[in-house]
This record gives structure tokens, sequence and C-alpha cells, in this order.
């Protein structure tokens, strides 16, 4: 934590000295919660589901283009009776 606040200067002297890299001058005092929302995500996972709504997208699509084929050759035999 002290990277993120405060920052090392050397004088024209060559002295070092540690500032306060916004300009106030603050007390070390109390502490700090921090509290992180993590999201991991597993791109297998992922992948695959998709490949899975694909393979499914697919499936439904020849399934209705066999029924439209199905009542084409239906329509088309009654035409002929």
């Amino acid at each position: 934590m002290e990277e993120l606040v405060r920052a090392q200067y050397i004088d024209s002297n060559g002295r070092s000295d540690v500032v306060n890299r916004f300009g106030l001058e603050t007390e070390d005092a109390g502490t700090i919660i921090v509290n992180l929302n993590i999201c991991f995500q597993n791109i297998d996972k992922k992948r695959s589901e998709k490949k899975a709504a694909t393979i499914q997208k697919e499936k439904e699509r020849l399934e209705t283009r066999k029924l439209v084929m199905k009542y084409s050759l239906a329509v088309q035999n009654q035409k002929k009776t």
C-alpha cells in the first residue's frame, strides 16, 4: 500500500525522502477493508455450451424443413387426385 500513497523524492543534495504523492500530510491510522467481487469464466464450458446450442438450432432447422417438405408433398399428392 505504501507505493499507492507515497513516492520517494531525492532532492538536489542527493538526500532521499518519502513524500506524499497527493500533497497532503497524513498519518497512518486505522484499517482499510477491501471487498473484491471476482468472476471466473470457464472458456471450455462456454465453448461447449455454445456448440451444443448451435447443434440444437441446426436440429430444429432440419426438423422444420422436414415438416415443410412433408406438407409440400401432401399438397402435391392432393392436387394429383
